[in-house]
């Protein structure tokens, strides 16, 4: 019986050992290096934009979004970041890309004609892609009208890729 006992102690010894916390954890593969692209038609300076793109995230306390100059940028709880600009379409063609690797992100905007010209009226087409790693995962488009304002909103989440 003291052999029964001594070897269940042992097993017991292994196993707890064999669960324990693992020193070298590997980065989650929830979280990925996101890339958003907005192309514009050619008539984009006739419209202004906001757009809000928000970031969740392991790092979202300390993650950028590079590609454009951000008007605000708030953090809330180390969870969220959210990268806000308002004002004239800037590029035909710009390029975001976070900094570290994030579990979502959302494009979210609303395109406003700076003149309601229904005589002259073209729309406005607004292209964007979204890359995970290197790798288009999702590309939605977005038509504005000079004659009302658009607005969008456009989800990934990393683990769904």
């Amino acid at each position: 019986m003291k052999k029964f006992f001594g070897m269940a102690a042992i097993a017991i010894v292994a196993l707890a050992a064999s669960c324990s916390k693992d020193d070298n954890p590997q980065p989650s593969s929830d979280e990925a290096i996101v890339k958003v692209t907005i192309e514009h038609s050619a008539n984009f300076a006739k419209y202004d934009e906001t757009l809000n793109i928000q970031v969740l995230g392991n790092e979202s306390q300390t993650v950028n979004l590079n590609g454009i100059e951000w008007g605000e940028v708030k953090r809330v709880q180390g969870v969220a970041a959210w990268f806000i600009r308002a004002g004239d379409i800037t590029a035909q063609s710009r390029t975001l890309e976070t900094s570290k690797k994030v579990r979502s992100v959302t494009v979210a905007g609303v395109i406003t004609p700076k003149e309601y010209d229904v005589e002259n009226a073209t729309d406005l087409t607004t292209k964007i892609t979204f890359f995970v790693d290197g790798k288009q995962v999702k590309s939605e488009t977005v038509i504005s009208t000079p004659t009302q304002i658009s607005n969008f909103s456009i989800p990934i989440v990393v683990a769904d890729y």
